[in-house]
């Protein structure tokens, strides 16, 4: 059975999906957009600079009532002067006033701080959960929320793109959003739903989404790959900075990562037989998965409703969230869902994640030390990946899985 096992996770070593965090966060100065030459707007204080001073709620009410009048969107911007990335995307709309200049036409900026001085709580616990710093917000002039937008999205590499800013900014703007939503409804009406319309694991209108068909799809020649790794001796570790990891703490003590921690947790729990999730880093890995990695967003949308769908199944079946229960009442739960389809495919794509951080090189941010590798005594090939040399930072001819399954393809012709 173990020899069974070892094969299986071996081969999802193929994957290499992990990443590291990209987002550090530095003591420095105020963010101020007024410090560089662009094209002229005339911008409130609240699209310049993070203060923890003002009112998020005035500021909101201002930015609405502006975005009506010049049939604008919102654009919820979150972060503070302590944010390395927040300043880095200053710099980069300085030094690109085509992106700057699309923004101011098509959104109102409205930047909300949180920091330790003021973290805004009140405001903050009406928006989707955040995903690391900077992160955004759209929202329509009638205070509708649109999307809530990671901002790793928009790097390609350790830059931020010009192409992906201007994409962004064009798809959300007043007039192609509500080109799409037309379409959106449309859709609807012919009985096409989106993760996005479905309200529990249970609801009959779920289709199995399109990125697990892709993998399902794919699956018979990933399991034909085969990965070298280096020595366990040799391995080049993954460190978070200490601002990196007491802002993971904070993230890990609410949801969704709250629950998608308790989740994991269950799915591999301490055992004297293997590691655990805890032990192979399964959250951490996760956390990078959803916010450094091109992860699909239909995807990442999958796995945050499966947070809302299981925290609703738990307080309708045993009145309390999933990562207040008991173990028992837990692997209760997790059973009934498992009956689902949605479910099964939630447990599933949670699962293969476990996997990839039991497996993936220690440069991905899983697999501390090999413990992973160890507990199968599997010895890794030579030389490891390190950072900068990872699947999603070669180039796109350089890709690792591209090139893997245009051999397979060769080779079944």
């Amino acid at each position: 059975m173990k020899l069974l096992l070892t094969l299986i996770l071996t081969a999802l070593l193929a994957m290499f999906i992990s990443p590291v965090m990209a987002k550090n966060s530095l003591e420095s100065p105020k963010n101020n957009l007024s410090q560089f030459n662009l094209p002229e707007f005339n911008l409130p204080a609240y699209s310049k600079v993070y203060d923890d001073q003002r009112n998020p709620f005035n500021d909101a009410t201002a930015a609405l009532a502006l975005a009506k009048a010049t049939n604008r969107q919102v654009l919820i911007e979150v972060g503070g002067n302590w944010c390395s990335w927040c300043h880095k995307m200053d710099t980069f709309l300085s030094h690109n006033p085509d992106v700057y200049q699309t923004l101011h036409m098509n959104f109102v900026l409205l930047k909300i701080n949180v920091s330790d001085s003021n973290e805004n709580a009140d405001f903050m616990k009406a928006l989707p959960p955040v995903l690391g710093y900077p992160h955004m917000y759209v929202s329509s002039a009638n205070g509708k929320m649109l999307l809530s937008k990671d901002t790793a999205e928009l790097l390609a590499g350790t830059d931020y793109s010009r192409e992906y800013w201007l994409t962004f900014l064009n798809q959300w703007s007043v007039e192609n959003y509500l080109l799409t939503e037309q379409a959106t409804l449309t859709q609807q009406k012919l009985g096409s739903y989106s993760v996005l319309f479905i309200k529990s694991f249970f609801d009959k209108n779920y289709q199995t989404p399109d990125f697990i068909n892709k993998k399902q799809q794919s699956r018979r020649h990933l399991l034909k790959s085969a990965v070298g790794m280096g020595a366990v001796s040799a391995l080049a570790t993954f460190h978070l900075s200490a601002k990196q990891q007491e802002s993971f703490v904070l993230l890990n003590k609410k949801d969704p990562w709250l629950t998608l921690d308790a989740t994991l947790n269950h799915l591999l729990p301490e055992s004297t037989t293997g590691p655990s999730a805890i032990d192979i880093n399964a959250t951490a890995y996760l956390y990078q998965v959803m916010t450094v990695q091109p992860t699909e967003q239909e995807e990442k949308d999958f796995i945050l409703k499966g947070v809302g769908w299981l925290n609703s199944y738990a307080k309708s079946e045993k009145s309390q969230t999933f990562s207040a229960l008991s173990f028992h009442d837990k692997e209760q739960l997790l059973q009934g869902i498992s009956q689902s389809r949605a479910g099964r495919n939630w447990l599933n794509t949670l699962l293969g994640y476990i996997f990839q951080a039991m497996l993936a090189p220690p440069a991905y941010g899983g697999n501390p030390k090999g413990v992973g590798w160890q507990w199968l005594e599997h010895k890794a090939g030579f030389p490891l990946p390190e950072k900068g040399q990872r699947y999603f930072e070669l180039p796109p001819r350089a890709n690792i899985i591209k090139l893997t399954r245009l051999n397979y393809q060769d080779n079944e012709s």
